[in-house]
């Protein structure tokens, strides 16, 4: 604040003290509470004067110049004749500092001007909440007190709609306030039309200016860090941003259907705002212009027809995107959650250098929560936790510790340093949590201080093979292949405190009803039962309970998120610790084939051989040309839900009775003919298979029930379904067919049960059945042909789906390097085939997805053109009518 410009002593002598107490006089009389403010007349106010004489200080001696009033106001906009002062009455608003500076004025002036006549002249103002007093000199001088000054802070009547604006309050609300204060409430038409559409374009200005100041500072601590890449082939700063997407309603996990969404980009260094965007899929005026056909003119939100769920991938890419044009800066690196697509849009928005995501460990630490609270509740989806594993002791405890040690490993090794090389004793720190909390520390580092729970008793064994502690070991996996970005320790909290600001959750409601939230008094009236019946008499409430489709979102958002590929070196890792883990020797072997008996109906079976290729896809895998996409296999293998329909209940139920009528045709006993469970292969753990019964020392029975052989004798069944049927008639005499996948299923459980014969037995409730032996010494030729492709396949396709799963990210699954180049050598020689035109059924057959090459000919219908198809490798003893369609494959990516 500026000082005086005339010392008070020389106030004092040249008697301007008293001139100005005789100015200001009438607006301590307008002021007064007690009355209602008045413009006096010049009699009374010459009485006011008159009592101020008599109260002056004995030295200011100086002739009080004469005052006069006037009843007219002389500025524009006020037209009023009466005496009483229009728009006066209640408490006004004043400008302290600004009225200051007007005081200052006026001294100065009379301190100039010997004519000393002042005027007060009222003023009302065409804005309902601002008041003007202005004083007029003799000598045409004039200034004003206004209750508003611009200068210092917006004007009354913006202020007001700014405030209304962030609170959020509706215009009803804003006049409540304002009459019970004692202030002049500001017009509707004023608040809602003017005042806010001026304040938009303020905003919107300042906005862009704070967020290229935001990015300026942003650019200059990341020069000062050296921190560069090279884009366009220049040295561009690059900075960590974090990013988040929010929607102006909740989803509830079911229901992503928002008309607004909003994302934001924040600097990591500053933790300001570097982009904001917004998307809106409707306009309540165009929809009131279509729905009473009329056009009325107005800012039509509306920038936005996708899904709602795709609305913060689209607006982080724009903001990508722009990052160089406006700050003059690349995102090198943005910390996320994991429940948005956004990473799959972004990632190579620069083209020259991809763009490398930091999972936000907030999200994370609350997923694997949710995870344990499913676990604790058996709402594990297809899993079964028995009441008796829940009941274990210490069990709360013990799930309270996962989320604490997580947390503590990640702040040990942030606090370490060396993250490069860190992150890999984080994920094996992770991968040890489930032992640790069950009482098994041989693993433990130093910093977990098991020494304080030396007492605690060690029930791993007893658990391990539970359902409970395989699904811990499962959440826990994924939270430990996360360790590259856990040992960083980033979170998204700047974002949430942003979309959690008063101001923006205010604007989402006006950007989504173009009304203000105190019109929630139409949400009770639609509350009230008369009301809602009549809604409900137009349109009834449907109520959607999706069975077949989990209502969880999208490829855009939701419980499939779009999470990165591990890089080269996380994948290799992970890749080496499964096949460290499904790697068996004899006795794990016999370990794992007890605890998984009853196959089917074990959890542990399921879990076991999801890991491996088991016999029962021998043969499709080995019939696989490499020119054929490996998603639909791939995706089988890996499916989680049980298959289940007539013909296999009926095998089931009947497999029990099949195998007794065995054992009475062989003339065994009961006990000759067990049960067991999977076998995993002592030469790659990769590969297991479940032979239904093992016979004696050395042989294996596997059991065949048909449901179309259920009421015809064996013979008919194999003539009558000559395609289908696993044999084949000759010389009258029924065989198996070396071709069909049943006899590369027995040839595969021969050698890896390392038995050396099986008996393949189909029976039918007719009281006819099949057997034919099957030898190691006849499959042997056969096996040597199977291992290595299926051992290829484990190791270059499989293995890193259960590394890093993209099936589960809704994404094409890896395909290795041999697959990818016979995938492109066919697609060359097809279009070329195509492009010649060689034959209208060699177009056909394109078209129709057919492969058209090799040894098999096929007529093409109304044409002379002969189709080749392509036959399974002769390595593995195929035939042409067992390999698919390769039409029917999905496309090479």
């Amino acid at each position: 604040m500026s000082s005086w410009p005339v010392p008070p002593q020389t106030l004092r002598k040249s008697g301007l003290l008293m001139c100005l107490r005789k100015c200001l006089l009438p607006i301590a009389i307008l002021c007064d509470a007690d009355s209602k403010p008045t413009l006096l007349s010049q009699q009374d106010m010459r009485q006011k004067r008159d009592c101020v004489q008599d109260s002056q200080p004995a030295e200011c001696e100086t002739p009080i110049m004469q005052q006069q009033f006037v009843n007219e106001s002389t500025l524009s906009g006020c037209n009023n004749e009466s005496t009483e002062l229009n728009g006066s009455d209640g408490t006004k608003k004043l400008a302290l500092y600004a009225n200051f500076i007007s005081v200052q004025q006026i001294f100065l002036h009379g301190s100039e001007c010997r004519n000393a006549d002042v005027l007060l002249k009222p003023s009302l103002v065409n804005w309902s909440a601002k008041s003007v007093l202005s004083f007029v000199c003799g000598c045409g001088w004039q200034v004003s007190m206004s209750s508003d000054s611009t200068n210092e802070s917006y004007p009354l009547d913006e202020a007001i709609s700014l405030a209304s604006a962030a609170v959020p309050l509706g215009y009803e609300d804003i006049r409540s306030l304002f009459t019970i204060l004692e202030l002049t409430p500001p017009t509707r038409a004023n608040l809602e039309s003017r005042s806010r559409m001026k304040i938009k374009a303020q905003i919107d200005v300042a906005l862009k200016k704070t967020l290229k100041a935001a990015g300026e500072e942003e650019r200059r601590l990341a020069i000062e860090a050296d921190e560069f890449v090279m884009f366009k082939g220049e040295r561009v700063p690059a900075i960590k941003v974090v990013c988040d997407g929010s929607w102006s309603k909740r989803s509830y996990g079911h229901s992503y259907n928002s008309k607004y969404g909003n994302a934001a980009i924040l600097g990591v260094r500053t933790g300001k705002v570097l982009f904001v965007g917004e998307r809106m899929t409707t306009c309540k005026m165009c929809q009131s212009n279509e729905r009473y056909n009329r056009t009325i003119p107005h800012a039509c939100h509306k920038n936005w027809s996708g899904p709602s769920t795709a609305m913060e991938a689209d607006l982080i890419y724009e903001g990508f995107s722009k990052s160089v044009e406006m700050h003059g800066i690349v995102y090198e690196f943005f910390v996320a959650d994991g429940d948005s697509s956004t990473y799959a849009r972004i990632k190579d928005v620069y083209q020259e250098f991809t763009v490398k995501k930091i999972e936000c460990i907030n999200h994370v630490i609350r997923n694997l929560n949710t995870k344990l609270r499913n676990i604790a509740g058996n709402s594990v989806k297809r899993r079964c936790i028995s009441k008796e594993e829940r009941s274990l002791p210490r069990m709360e405890s013990r799930f309270k510790r996962v989320g604490l040690a997580v947390q503590s490993a990640c702040r040990y090794y942030k606090d370490l340093g060396n993250w490069e090389t860190n992150w890999k004793n984080l994920r094996e720190d992770i991968k040890n949590i489930p032992y640790h909390i069950f009482g098994r520390h041989n693993s433990c580092k130093s910093y977990f201080q098991c020494s304080l729970k030396d007492k605690e008793p060690d029930i791993v064994e007893q658990v391990k093979t539970k359902p409970l502690f395989l699904e811990l070991v499962d959440a826990l996996d994924r939270v430990a292949s996360l360790a590259n970005s856990l040992i960083r320790r980033e979170n998204t909290a700047a974002t949430l405190s942003f979309n959690n600001s008063k101001f923006w959750v205010g604007d989402l409601f006006k950007m989504n009803y173009l009304k203000s939230p105190c019109a929630r008094w139409k949400q009770e009236k639609m509350r009230s039962t008369r009301f809602r019946n009549k809604l409900s008499k137009k349109k009834p409430r449907i109520l959607s309970f999706p069975f077949l489709k989990a209502g969880r979102g999208d490829e855009n958002y939701g419980t499939d998120p779009d999470r990165p590929d591990l890089n080269e070196e996380m994948l290799k890792e992970e890749m080496d610790s499964i096949r460290r883990a499904v790697t068996v020797d004899k006795e794990r072997q016999q370990e794992i084939q007890i605890s998984t008996l009853g196959q089917s109906n074990c959890e542990i079976w399921g879990r076991e051989r999801r890991k491996r290729l088991t016999a029962s896809n021998a043969k499709r895998i080995c019939s696989m040309q490499d020119s054929t996409d490996n998603h639909a296999v791939l995706r089988q293998l890996l499916s989680q839900t049980e298959f289940s329909n007539e013909a296999t209940i009926y095998g089931n139920t009947n497999e029990p009775v099949a195998a007794d009528k065995y054992a009475e045709i062989k003339s065994l006993s009961k006990d000759a003919v067990k049960m067991c469970g999977l076998f995993v292969s002592l030469e790659h753990g990769g590969l297991a298979v479940s032979p239904d019964r093992l016979v004696e020392e050395d042989g294996l029975l596997e059991v065949k029930c048909p449901i179309t052989a259920s009421n015809i004798s064996i013979m008919d069944w194999a003539k009558e379904r000559k395609s289908q049927c696993s044999l084949t008639i000759k010389d009258g005499t029924l065989t198996m067919k070396t071709e069909h996948a049943h006899y590369y299923q027995v040839a595969m459980q021969i050698f890896v049960t390392e038995r050396q014969w099986c008996d393949y037995f189909i029976w039918s409730p007719t009281g006819d059945y099949f057997l034919q032996r099957v030898t190691r010494e006849s499959t042997s030729a056969l096996w040597d042909k199977m291992k290595p492709k299926l051992i290829r396949f484990w190791e270059h396709e499989l293995l890193p789906e259960l590394a890093d799963s993209r099936l589960e990210r809704k994404l094409k699954p890896r395909i290795p390097e041999y697959r990818a180049l016979a995938m492109k050598v066919k697609e060359d020689r097809l279009s070329n085939k195509h492009s010649d035109g060689r034959s209208s059924g060699v177009g056909a057959a394109i078209r129709g997805g057919k492969d058209t090459s090799t040894t098999k000919e096929a007529v093409g219908p109304g044409s002379d053109s002969r189709v080749r198809r392509e036959e399974p490798s002769a390595e593995c003893g195929g035939s042409s009518k067992d390999v698919p369609a390769i039409g029917q494959q999905p496309p090479a990516p």
